[in-house]
């Protein structure tokens, strides 16, 4: 008798742009992790695709919010969720472990979708990135219960198409759940400005756009553990050229988180 996996990472897609995105993530990490069980969540099953499961989401919104849904009900024990838009570096097994300690991990986010009209969390509160979330089945359906609906409460004021991070960070602040912030070398966002410790390997890039590509290059290649230097962190910033790039793509909404 076949055995269910009791722990995977699982995507959330709806759309060809999106579907395909998760198709060269997924391999990525499949290049590094062959042996990780991996679910997508369509609104279409694709061809090709580095995939071990494929459910289908029936009423795709296409939106921020039709990631939410699959946390409720994940196909693991033990879940990793990951954005489509990354690049896997290295193997990331070891967030895995997060679970032994924590109910949920989560990477943190640079910079904060703040709406002044909405009651979200003082200043000091940081927001949380959604994009890569590690966590327990069970243990966390209440709170993603309260995401998702204080999610469709924020569409109903701010528009169908709002960011799910702001309902996040609601829910997080206000919540006993036991859950940790994840370093930053597991959910690098390049398109922002990066740095990583000298002592850290990144292991998953996640961006779109010129600074990605940039990213892909330099990363990781230069690790600073040499002449005795073994602080020192590696730091990217993006050039003028990359600043201006990036702010095409953010105005035409050809890049988002």
């Amino acid at each position: 008798m076949k055995t269910e996996p009791t722990k995977g990472l699982f995507y959330v897609a709806t759309g060809d742009k999106f579907i395909k995105e998760a198709c060269a993530s997924a391999q990525s990490v499949k290049e590094f992790m062959p042996d990780v069980h991996i679910t997508g969540y369509f609104d279409k099953a694709p061809d090709n695709c580095q995939f071990d499961e494929i459910i289908i989401i029936d009423e795709p919104t296409h939106s921020f919010g039709d990631k939410i849904p699959p946390f409720l009900d994940p196909p693991y024990d033990h879940n990793i969720f990951i954005d489509t838009d990354t690049i896997c570096l290295d193997d990331f097994s070891d967030l895995f472990s997060v679970l032994d300690y924590y109910d949920m991990g989560i990477a943190h986010c640079v910079i904060k979708d703040c709406a002044p009209d909405l009651d979200i969390a003082p200043d000091w509160f940081p927001e949380q990135n959604t994009g890569l979330v590690v966590f327990k089945k069970g243990a966390t359906r209440q709170f993603f219960t309260e995401w998702n609906e204080k999610h469709e409460e924020y569409k109903k004021i701010k528009g169908p198409k709002f960011q799910n991070q702001p309902a996040f960070r609601y829910c997080l602040l206000r919540s006993d759940l036991n859950w940790i912030v994840i370093p930053r070398e597991y959910n690098l966002r390049p398109v922002h400005g990066w740095i990583a410790s000298g002592h850290a390997k990144v292991k998953i890039l996640h961006g779109r756009g010129y600074p990605m590509r940039k990213a892909l290059k330099r990363v990781n290649k230069v690790t600073r553990r040499y002449k005795g230097d073994h602080l020192k962190p590696r730091v990217g910033d993006l050039t003028m050229l990359e600043r201006i790039w990036w702010g095409i793509l953010r105005k035409f909404k050809l890049d988002v988180k």
